[in-house]
């Protein structure tokens, strides 16, 4: 997880575009926000996929809970 976007794994591939809502706990803060598919690559011998989503329009405060547990 980053400020822009998170790294996802998946069993079932995405399409690169398609919008969805993601929900989780960030911290101790619930944080629910659209993302967009940007990039679906097979994981290889592992079967499924990585997928890279961003985050779209969310708000000051859930990009401040993220970047508090984003940092290195």
């Amino acid at each position: 997880i980053s400020g822009g976007g998170v790294l996802l794994a998946s069993r079932r591939p995405a399409v690169v575009g398609s919008r969805g809502r993601l929900s989780l706990t960030v911290g101790e803060s619930p944080v629910t926000a659209e993302i967009e598919i940007r990039r679906v690559v097979d994981s290889g011998d592992a079967g499924g996929y990585r997928i890279g989503a961003m985050f779209v329009d969310i708000t000051p405060a859930q990009q401040a809970a993220i970047a508090r547990v984003a940092r290195p």
